[in-house]
């Protein structure tokens, strides 16, 4: 039910995106790339966008560590990114 909230909001792709993300890969804890990239495909065809899932799309969303042991590589979420429509600007 609370994906069905997700994707019906008013928000942008990239903030249902990242709220979905959430939902499925906790933060700090590893996972297999080739799983992580499954779960973000799924993603991507439940909010019915015609991409294909890459690793390295999660970077787009939080800020991600990598690591590989015995061949299988890894990516561990670390913190979610900013997602902002225009870039902030300070005044002083």
């Amino acid at each position: 039910m609370k994906r069905e909230l997700i994707k019906i909001s008013d928000v942008s792709h990239s903030e249902k995106i990242r709220q979905l993300i959430s939902e499925s890969i906790k933060l700090h804890v590893p996972i297999e790339v080739k799983r992580a990239k499954k779960i973000l495909q799924k993603i991507y065809d439940y909010l019915e966008i015609k991409k294909t899932a890459k690793s390295t799309d999660l970077k787009k969303y939080f800020e991600v560590r990598e690591s590989c042991k015995n061949s299988v590589r890894y990516v561990e979420l670390v913190a979610e990114k900013l997602i902002t429509k225009q870039p902030l600007v300070c005044e002083w």
